[in-house]
């Protein structure tokens, strides 16, 4: 059987393509669109931006529990679940990939494993950092949804993963109405990523629906051995994903993934042009199981995204070096009139913590009953 992976590109990045992190991003994208995903590994001084302290968190009172569909096919339902004291004081050593997928592949028994918080509105990234340093609570605000309302625009904001222990799974999803995402590795175990472009995905869809009317990609509770993908002959990108480096993926790609061990990591979703030009801002879902649609998207109004803002902004924010070009205050009277959260005020104002916004985290699971608190800067 012939593997269709190939790994997906690294790329290194500088002090100044993190600080024109959305414009960096937009030079690579058919780069980025041909894989579904790229790994981005940012300057060593980079970790400067960052806090030096840790969320307390207390045990988690859920597991993940992956059981196998079908006797010949290692295709995995992912459900969380309460857990026992004895599954909570379990120990369990690392699990690299050739460990992994062995490890889940036995019919008829529900493996219980390693579990996920996710923690919206929460970063790690310093809140008072210098305009010139990369600011992550600005992404989507310098990007293309910088076109939207307020309302929509608030959210957009990060959201902390932590993964509580080996082989934590990410299962197959998308980012919310099929958005670019954002994730970077604070910490912890490699991350193991398995990426299908948004080209591969309608086969995919096709593949499964004629095989079993089980399954459903839409959902995010499915994790499938890349032996599947290489049977069907579904291209997917594999991505190691090592501490201090981020992880892009495209809009409208799907991708899964798992932790070798406990780690933390940080997620924001952003859009470019292309996010309106391909189609992705508009698709319709569909899903062949009984769960209900409504809660997999809270759509995004296409109506703030005309041609004629979509291609001032790319003139303005995407064509040229934004540090050095002198902004005329007719081009800020345009934004000021057209774009009801300016670019200029979302580069100078601190993200505000205290506005009740709300978060679209990239996993659609429960928040663990624990406690959190955060240091300080």
């Amino acid at each position: 059987m012939l593997s269709r992976s190939i790994d997906a590109p690294a790329l290194p990045a500088t002090a100044h393509n993190m600080r024109n992190f959305i414009q960096f991003v937009y030079t690579h994208e058919q780069l980025l669109k041909e894989y579904g995903g790229i790994k981005i590994t940012p300057f060593s001084e980079f970790k400067a931006v960052l806090k030096k302290h840790r969320i307390k968190m207390m045990t988690p009172s859920t597991i993940q529990q992956v059981t196998q569909l079908h006797e010949y096919d290692r295709v995995y339902s992912v459900a969380t679940v309460s857990a026992t004291d004895k599954n909570k004081q379990k120990q369990v050593l690392p699990l690299n990939e050739m460990d992994f997928w062995p490890s889940l592949s036995q019919f008829g028994t529900k493996k219980q494993i390693s579990t996920i918080s996710i923690l919206p509105k929460m970063s790690y990234f310093l809140k008072r950092i210098p305009r010139t340093d990369f600011d992550i609570r600005q992404l989507s605000q310098r990007s293309l949804l910088s076109l939207c309302d307020s309302r929509c625009l608030g959210q957009f904001v990060p959201s902390l993963i932590r993964a509580h222990g080996p082989g934590a799974i990410f299962p197959l999803a998308s980012t919310h109405q099929h958005l670019f995402s954002f994730d970077y590795h604070h910490g912890g175990g490699l991350r193991y990523w398995y990426i299908i472009p948004a080209s591969e995905r309608e086969s995919l869809r096709q593949i499964f629906h004629r095989e079993t009317d089980s399954i459903c990609l839409e959902h995010g509770n499915i994790l499938i051995d890349p032996l599947m993908f290489d049977k069907y002959g579904i291209r997917y990108h594999r991505i190691v994903q090592y501490p201090n480096e981020i992880v892009i993926l495209a809009a409208g790609a799907l991708c899964q993934s798992f932790t070798e061990n406990a780690a933390w990591n940080e997620t924001i979703e952003f859009a470019l042009p292309s996010w309106i030009y391909d189609g992705h801002a508009n698709v319709q879902i569909s899903c062949q199981c009984k769960l209900p649609i409504s809660s997999l998207s809270k759509t995004i109004a296409e109506d703030s995204f005309h041609h004629d803002k979509i291609q001032k902004y790319i003139d303005i924010y995407l064509n040229v070096d934004i540090d050095n070009k002198s902004v005329t205050d007719s081009t800020k009277e345009y934004l000021e009139t057209n774009v009801t959260s300016t670019l200029f005020d979302a580069l100078l104002t601190p993200w505000n913590e205290s506005v009740d916004q709300l978060s679209i985290p990239f996993i659609e699971t429960s928040l663990f009953e624990n406690s959190t608190q955060e240091d300080g800067d």
